[in-house]
């Protein structure tokens, strides 16, 4: 609902145009009324409406001032001034106070509706965009203003839930695109990243209250031999105010739960605490044991080490968190004890990397063992394999697989490299992850198809370049072209 404030001295007049507004304008809502322009800027700061209706001829402010004040102080405001065919002066200065449209006298509901259905695709793109960059805010913990709260997420109660493909989010590389649902959606859905969807649904949308059905039917879709589930979700319906709340304890939930390979669906209550099962002795023990067998330089017994911890921790179902941090503190000490004075970024990334895309915790140990081979001596000639023919050959695969259920792993298996070999692969020749670059050719592929064949149908140019969900596919195509595919058509029709 957009809210609009119309302002006149005429009692009559006043009560006509929200009548007819009241009655013919469905998506709009009289938040105030205001006799002239002075008492009408009152009430814009107080409950900053989005569009304003005034009349010309008012006492103390006339409707061409405040439509050069609203223009200087609220420029987020839409304004229509009201007039008629013998004011030819005042809408000199209405168009030179820059409004955004006029009706002229007698006010018929036919005039008013067809403006405010004009504005209202204009409010619409506008609040869309707002949404989300409040929403960002608020993942974020950068924002909680109450009333945009409120302006954004209308109901009184939503459910909530997120479910992540794989590991946890990357914290280090800036490379993510990040995902927002489409206007047309009933709900609500964000992602931090592509492999992400945080869920926040309307009550009155749920039947019978069943919110856990609709985050089972999502896992079906999103299940796949190329990826494990991590899914919480809360079993309680939660009131809008607590809504920030609601998601922090989501995203803290996923992030410490989170365990390599394994698929997980955990519904919790709102409010429920989770300790992470992290001991600083277990780490600082193992690290100790590590440590002789780095200055001694047997990466062969320190590979035998890394693998009969994680698959011991894996058994215990330690949260992906718990195993990075034990990685990286390997790093560090080998860096550390094989005499590397200066510090390298790359494999801060390249352990990122190893954890966001590892399937299993086999493939996850295998890529930390190409990692950390880099780091001694004897074996560096090993790792320099790499050409730019060799990388080319990997984009050629990609060219011609990117309709399929690709994924890193399935790179791997065709070049036989490790997943950590690929990924620095793509941060030497790309400067970016291997699934930015398959998304970029997926979404320059649609671009294509949709210059081409303007008549096809979304669904049907998704399943082409290897999305299976229309809705999904326009998040990641509005995310990296800044607007919908039905907008792009219109483009380069």
């Amino acid at each position: 609902m957009y809210n609009v404030l119309v302002v006149d001295d005429e009692p009559t007049a006043l009560n006509h145009i929200c009548t007819i507004i009241n009655q013919q304008c469905n998506q709009y809502q009289i938040i105030a009324q205001a006799e002239n322009g002075q008492d009408a800027l009152e009430k814009i700061l107080k409950y900053r409406p989005d569009v304003v209706i005034s009349d010309v001829r008012m006492p103390i402010m006339d409707g061409i001032t405040l439509m050069k004040k609203i223009k200087e102080e609220f420029p987020f405001c839409i304004t229509i001034i009201v007039s008629g065919y013998q004011d030819f002066e005042y809408m000199q200065g209405a168009l030179k106070a820059s409004v955004s449209d006029y009706i002229l006298k007698p006010i018929t509901p036919k005039k008013i509706k067809n403006i405010l259905d004009e504005i209202s695709l204009k409010l619409e793109g506008r609040y869309y965009q707002e949404r989300n960059k409040f929403v960002h805010r608020l993942v974020n913990s950068k924002s909680n203003n109450g009333e945009e709260l409120k302006k954004f997420f209308p109901s009184k109660k939503y459910y909530m839930g997120i479910s992540r493909k794989n590991g946890i989010i990357r914290r280090f590389s800036s490379t993510n695109f990040e995902l927002f649902s489409e206007k047309e959606e009933n709900y609500f859905v964000y992602g931090r990243d592509e492999m992400e969807q945080l869920f926040i649904v309307p009550a009155e949308l749920i039947v019978s209250g069943n919110f856990e059905q609709i985050m089972c039917r999502q896992i079906e879709k999103e299940t796949s031999k190329m990826n494990y589930l991590t899914t919480v979700w809360i079993r309680e319906c939660v009131d809008v105010e607590k809504l920030s709340v609601a998601i922090n304890q989501l995203y803290t939930s996923l992030d410490t739960r989170s365990v390599i390979g394994l698929n997980q669906f955990i519904g919790i209550s709102f409010g429920e605490k989770y300790l992470v099962p992290i001991s600083e002795e277990l780490i600082n023990q193992r690290l100790k044991q590590i440590e002789p067998i780095i200055k001694d330089g047997s990466f062969i017994d320190l590979t035998n080490m890394i693998r009969e911890s994680f698959n011991e921790w894996h058994h215990m179902n330690m949260p992906q968190l718990w195993m990075e941090r034990f990685a990286r503190q390997v790093l560090y000490s080998m860096r550390r004890h094989r005499g590397y004075s200066s510090y390298d970024s790359k494999y801060e990334f390249l352990i990122e990397d190893a954890f966001y895309y590892a399937t299993t915790i086999e493939e996850l140990i295998d890529s930390l063992g190409f990692i950390y081979s880099c780091n001694f001596e004897e074996r560096k000639e090993e790792v320099k394999i790499d050409s730019p023919d060799f990388y080319e050959n990997i984009k050629k695969f990609i060219d011609l697989h990117y309709s399929e259920d690709l994924s890193l792993q399935v790179i791997c298996k065709e070049f036989a490299v490790s997943q950590s070999y690929i990924s620095r692969l793509f941060r030497k020749y790309e400067k970016s992850s291997f699934s930015n670059y398959l998304t970029q050719v997926r979404i320059e592929e649609s671009k294509k198809l949709m210059k081409n064949c303007p008549d096809m149908y979304i669904k049907d140019i998704a399943l082409l370049v290897g999305y299976k969900d229309q809705f999904y596919f326009s998040r990641i195509f509005r995310s990296v072209t800044d607007m919908c595919p039905s907008e792009y058509i219109e483009t380069v029709i």
